[in-house]
């Protein structure tokens, strides 16, 4: 996966064994950089281009941005609506052919238990597995302490569960010490996530990043 900017000279290949890292230094660039590949990840166009093997991919099935890690939540919607549509070709597969109609055919006749002194006949017109999954309020555990391997795990699963995408970390570097970030791109480079870590000033530079400056002049080294 590749990542190209029409302001930028440089193009950024994720197949490296290296973060990638963007430093830009310049307030304006750093908002319109941001916000072209937001509004492309919302649907609209833009100028940035994400291609895979010389293709060009979109934007909103391809990449996500996170800029929250305060209160970053793994059970988010999308991976809560693949789960349920997992489980429910599992209930329905061949082998919990028969559990399943049990149990559809068991919680019908006790919701019809239930309606026993109403002054109405009623009927179950949308009694399927997937709307029971739907309505037990599925969410992913949360049980983690550190909050850079929830981040993980969210990438391991959007990609188990969806598909390869490119996550852009915006300013990750101004929440955790520079160990934790060195570990945590070590990891991205041994489960061969496609990040770009996007920062507003410079940091120590770490062994496993790639680096691109661009300055306050949009100069680029």
């Amino acid at each position: 996966m590749m990542l190209a900017h029409p302001q930028l000279d440089t193009v950024f290949d994720f197949g490296l064994q290296k973060v990638n890292t963007l430093i830009i230094e310049n307030p304006r660039f750093f908002m319109d950089f941001l916000r072209d590949i937001g509004e492309q990840i919302g649907g609209c166009c833009g100028k940035a281009v994400l291609s895979q093997k010389n293709t060009p991919i979109d934007f909103s099935k391809n990449a996500e941005i996170i800029d929250s890690f305060i209160s970053f939540e793994i059970s988010r919607k999308t991976l809560i609506n693949k789960i349920v549509s997992r489980m429910e070709e599992t209930a329905v597969s061949e082998s919990n052919f028969v559990r399943n109609t049990e149990l559809m055919r068991e919680l019908e006749s006790y919701v019809l238990d239930l309606s026993f002194d109403l002054p109405c006949e009623i009927f179950c017109s949308k009694m399927n597995i997937g709307a029971v999954l739907r309505s037990l309020g599925i969410e992913i555990a949360d049980n983690y302490d550190n909050d850079l391997e929830r981040l993980l795990d969210y990438m391991e699963l959007s990609r188990e569960l969806d598909r390869e995408k490119l996550f852009i970390l915006v300013n990750l570097r101004s929440y955790y010490p520079d160990s934790e970030i060195s570990e945590f791109f070590s990891s991205v480079i041994d489960h061969e996530f496609n990040v770009l870590a996007v920062e507003s000033f410079s940091r120590k530079f770490l062994e496993n990043e790639a680096r691109l400056t661009v300055d306050s002049d949009l100069c680029e080294f």
